[in-house]
């Protein structure tokens, strides 16, 4: 999800994430590392690893692959706004397959990238909110 003042069309990006978010009235941990193709500085394929922890229950594991569209404002080479709209399909190892909705806004100053967002699994009660303190990089 790091965008920066690079070249377009053929860019893959990096990134690790936490959050947690409330299922059927069970809280949740998320995990997910995350790999982004930006075919152009709007448009990614992002698939992400997840691992999901549950106060009760089982955990589960899977992929996250969705589309994503992006709309920056720079203020600097290295600090800029981004806000972001996708949707995409859970593949999760406990055979519950959901399509979701995902947005939200990230600030990037220099290597430090701060943000809110939510993802919406449809079909279900569960809306995931994280909040973004990371780093990532590209390749």
């Amino acid at each position: 999800m790091l965008l920066g003042s690079f070249s377009y069309g053929g860019e893959f990006t990096y990134d690790f994430s936490v959050s947690g978010g409330q299922s059927g009235g069970d809280s949740y941990t998320e995990a997910q590392l995350g790999l982004n193709y930006f075919a152009q500085k709007w448009l990614a394929w992002r698939n992400a690893l997840f691992a999901r922890f549950p106060s009760i229950g089982s955990s589960s594991y899977g992929l996250d692959s969705s589309g994503r569209s992006y709309w920056t404002v720079d203020f600097s080479e290295r600090s800029f706004l981004v806000s972001f709209l996708g949707s995409g399909i859970r593949f999760s190892s406990l055979g519950e397959n959901h399509v979701f909705l995902e947005g939200g806004f990230t600030l990037h100053l220099a290597s430090l990238t701060l943000g809110i967002g939510a993802k919406g699994f449809l079909g279900t009660d569960d809306v995931q909110y994280f909040l973004v303190l990371a780093g990532g990089g590209k390749f």
